[in-house]
């Protein structure tokens, strides 16, 4: 144990400081009024965002321009009664329907090619690799070996029609439809990818452990640092108790809203991920969620090297969603500015200094 604590120690004290210069080039978004649920970028820079207030998804040139509309609200083919997740795949676009069950597949300039159906849910959080190899998260209710319901989510590897190719990392939570006691922390793992990797956070509040895998889904590293744990306010208590609805598709026990009672006091370890164009590996900590200027640890080849900060978060980043604001493409990040009405995607170029 002292060894542990030893090096743990050791770990902290030689890393520096480092900042990257951000500069902002765009504001998406700012004269449209929407709700993003996320958003995807093609090779030229295109911005598509799902949209949950219309159902569909608005497009952006690279300079904040509105160019195009897809999709719309409905239960024919191309439209959407809950709009999700968006990516692009050999220069398609797939986008999840939540309530349906499907994701839609459409051509760049939104012409529809066809549906794909799901037998309980379609992929949560889908994202490709370099538009080739596909990843999201499996999540559904099913019944154990003793009959109890359990909630469980999967991350995996798909095929170019959404058929599970490999599963990665999979985790089973007890399920009560009448108090879910859900925190998306217990079954939501934080993920990201570079062109050879992929970093799977575990879902655990004692420890900050990350598992590597190779682009085939073989587990080639695990990347782990000093922790303590860190309680959940009470605010945020408050956000993950209120109602929620909930669906399990076995028989009797149906669907509909209830009070969530979560009371599992303590964040998961791993907060965000985010792989940098310098190939760098930046991690958020639950430490990180209360800090007024928080600092991000940066991995180089699996090795802690430095901490960074982002001068773009707002002060209060009090926030469990605040990982999935945040993403790296090619030589710019984007960022979900919720502190408006009604949200934009500003986007900037970086260095690291």
């Amino acid at each position: 144990m002292f060894k542990k604590i030893l090096f743990a120690l050791l770990i902290v004290s030689v890393l520096t400081h480092a900042d990257y210069n951000f500069s902002k080039v765009a504001t998406i978004g700012s004269d449209v009024e929407m709700d993003i649920v996320s958003f995807t970028i093609d090779k030229e820079e295109n911005i598509y965002i799902t949209n949950r207030l219309e159902n569909n998804i608005l497009v952006f040139d690279k300079n904040g321009n509105l160019i195009k509309k897809i999709g719309q609200y409905g239960i024919g083919p191309g439209e959407f009664s809950s709009i999700k997740w968006p990516m692009f795949l050999d220069d398609r676009l797939f986008v999840s329907d939540d309530n349906r069950k499907l994701v839609n597949i459409f051509q760049k300039d939104g012409t529809f090619i066809e549906q794909k159906t799901f037998g309980q849910k379609a992929p949560e959080f889908l994202r490709s690799i370099e538009q080739k190899l596909v990843t999201g998260i499996d999540i559904g209710v099913a019944p154990n070996e003793n009959g109890s319901l359990e909630l469980y989510s999967s991350f995996c590897l798909f095929d170019n029609m959404l058929n599970i190719k490999e599963e990665i990392a999979k985790t089973k939570i007890p399920f009560d439809l009448k108090n879910p006691k859900l925190n998306p922390e217990d079954f939501i793992p934080v993920v990201s990818f570079s062109k050879k990797s992929i970093f799977v956070g575990e879902i655990d509040e004692n420890r900050y452990l990350i598992d590597v895998f190779d682009l085939n889904g073989k587990k080639t590293n695990t990347i782990s640092k000093g922790y303590r744990k860190i309680k959940i306010s009470d605010e945020l208590l408050k956000k993950m108790n209120r109602s929620v609805t909930v669906r399990a598709d076995n028989g009797n026990d149906g669907s509909g809203v209830v009070e969530n009672k979560f009371e599992n006091p303590f964040h998961k370890a791993i907060q965000g991920m985010w792989v940098d164009k310098y190939d760098n590996l930046i991690v958020a900590s639950a430490e990180d969620l209360y800090s007024e200027s928080p600092n991000f640890d940066l991995f180089k080849d699996d090795k802690p090297v430095e901490e960074v900060s982002f001068s773009f978060l707002p002060e209060n980043t009090d926030d469990y969603e605040f990982r999935n604001s945040i993403s790296f493409f090619s030589d710019k990040v984007y960022f979900i500015n919720r502190s408006s009405d009604y949200p934009v995607i500003d986007v900037y170029t970086y260095n690291l200094e």
